[in-house]
């Protein structure tokens, strides 16, 4: 009898936040929070819409820009940064337009906290301006994975005896890109160091569709559903 291992993935779409463990929210080393469970997420109080620049070109299709950005504990944003380049004039008009925003501050049982956020800003042309959005924001249509990849089982796993029957599910929450790549991937449901590890190596590798809003791609955040399990074969 030998043993083999197969992998599951299913995508559902958060709506409002995503899922995080029992465990306590921890800040990271700057002594910033993520949003998920147990803290409130920042808000768009007064959303200022991005100018488009007098000096950039008439775009070939509708433009838009995602930056990371962290609410303090006052509302105020700071540690802007777009994904790519921060000094190209769409990025710029998308930080000017964020830093006139106004926000009320995540919470940690009713505390103010900093919260890292990503807000997407569409630029148009012309037109009615369109106000930046804190994701999770609603979309026309989902993000759908055009490539996918199975994650590897650990050779630890498999049990020579034929006797070990494995079952785990562990849930990658994600943010897709308007291109279509995965980032800011985090275990919202752990199965163990060597399964966690796995799973986020292989939903590195998958490619989407993007999310769509107003006609443009958008990114949206999502969780991925990756089912282990191992059992015999005769």
């Amino acid at each position: 009898m030998r043993r083999v291992a197969w992998a599951l993935a299913l995508m559902t779409f958060a709506a409002a936040g995503v899922m995080a463990q029992s465990t306590e929210p921890q800040p990271d080393a700057d002594g910033v929070y993520s949003p998920g469970k147990g803290i409130t997420s920042p808000k768009l109080v007064r959303a200022v819409p991005a100018v488009y620049p007098s000096d950039a070109p008439p775009p070939g299709g509708k433009v838009s820009r995602t930056l990371s950005v962290v609410i303090g504990a006052d509302g105020t944003p700071s540690k802007i940064a777009a994904s790519g380049v921060n000094s190209d004039p769409f990025s710029l008009a998308a930080i000017a337009a964020v830093r006139q925003s106004s926000f009320t501050p995540g919470a940690l049982r009713d505390s103010p906290i900093p919260v890292r956020v990503l807000v997407w800003i569409p630029i148009v042309p012309g037109g009615k301006p369109r106000a930046p959005e804190i994701l999770p924001i609603a979309y026309d249509q989902p993000p759908m994975p055009v490539r996918t990849q199975e994650p590897r089982v650990p050779n630890e796993l498999n049990d020579p005896t034929g006797n070990f029957k494995y079952t785990a599910v562990a849930l990658v929450s994600l943010v897709v890109t308007d291109d279509g790549l995965p980032t800011d991937l985090r275990i919202t449901k752990s199965v163990g160091k060597d399964l966690d590890e796995k799973a986020l190596e292989a939903i590195q590798q998958y490619r989407f569709k993007p999310a769509m809003k107003y006609g443009m791609p958008i990114p949206a955040q999502v969780e991925i559903q990756i089912v282990f399990h191992l059992s015999k074969k005769p």
